[in-house]
């Protein structure tokens, strides 16, 4: 598996917060969990570590216990770390179960759809468990139920239906959230190290170059020689985004761009456009007959074809 949030603690509160619900299996027999009275299909929003978080839902499923009915949880969110990765799991027990198995066959079938059968991981309390597959961004569409057949000694011994129509925009809200929490964490490592290498390079005595609000009288302003286009990210494609992302840039000396800053942003599309900016090659300013480093603002227009 990939990065996962821990849940140890955030399960057991979950349950009293009644967001964790109960479900019994061959596999369960110690302690007799209660049964809940939260609906199927109810959607919450759970912190996870993440600054996109997680969404839980009930299942439409509901399994008998010694105590009554319950309904396990589906978790959808964004892993911790900025790395943009999307995880699902299903919890399944309210309680710790006795001597669970380490991983379970599970079979998915999204709408009409069966993609087969595959191995998930427990967690360490035996409560939960873990799809390895990214799962999220295939439900995020148009998929409206979810059938997760998990096996007990080679048969399927637990049926879940979720019904996803519930999870609708909130669940595209978080896959571009999570996206973009991507990029942003990207765009400070490159720039962390950007400063580090010019730093370490003296690049164009670069405590010296004028903060954007500067200015800065020329004789000529920078001419733009080119540029490459700029990509669109996944997500934003996804998202169907359009639209203009005004960037300002440092020109130096030498006609390269040296800095780069969002004026104007579209938040998926922010880091394309900078990205496109920073390569750029412009013939420099002029002052007095002297190149001279100045900032300039260049719009970056994004169409889908």
């Amino acid at each position: 598996m990939n990065a996962r949030w821990s849940r140890t603690a955030t399960t057991a509160a979950a349950w009293s917060l009644a967001f964790v619900l109960c479900a019994c299996s061959a596999w369960s027999r110690g302690g007799t969990p209660g049964p809940t009275t939260v609906p199927p299909g109810t959607v919450a929003w759970m912190s996870n570590g993440s600054r996109s978080g997680a969404l839980t839902m009930t299942s439409e499923s509901t399994m008998l216990t010694p105590s009554g009915p319950g309904r396990p949880t589906l978790t959808v969110g964004c892993a911790p770390g900025g790395l943009g990765e999307l995880e699902l799991s299903v919890v399944v027990f309210a309680r710790p179960p006795v001597n669970p198995p380490r991983t379970s066959a599970v079979d998915i079938q999204i709408d009409d759809k069966q993609l087969g059968r595959d191995l998930w991981t427990w967690d360490e309390s035996g409560m939960e468990l873990f799809c390895p597959k990214d799962l999220v961004k295939l439900i995020a569409g148009a998929a409206d139920s979810l059938v997760i057949a998990i096996a007990s000694d080679g048969e399927m011994s637990i049926r879940l239906l979720f019904d996803l129509r519930a999870l609708g925009s909130p669940l595209k809200k978080l896959v571009a959230d999570c996206a973009a929490e991507h990029e942003i964490a990207a765009a400070e490592a490159r720039e962390t190290a950007s400063a580090r290498s010019a730093a370490q390079r003296g690049d164009d005595n670069s405590a010296a170059w004028p903060s954007p609000d500067t200015f800065i009288p020329v004789d000529e302003m920078p001419v733009l020689i080119s540029m490459p286009t700029p990509m669109y990210t996944d997500a934003a494609r996804q998202a169907q985004l359009e639209g203009v992302v005004l960037v300002r840039a440092l020109v130096g000396k030498d006609g390269r761009v040296k800095r780069t800053e969002v004026a104007k942003s579209i938040p998926l599309l922010d880091e394309a456009a900078a990205a496109a900016v920073a390569k750029a090659v412009f013939k420099a300013a002029v002052q007095k007959r002297q190149p001279v480093a100045v900032w300039v603002s260049i719009p970056v227009r994004f169409k889908l074809k």
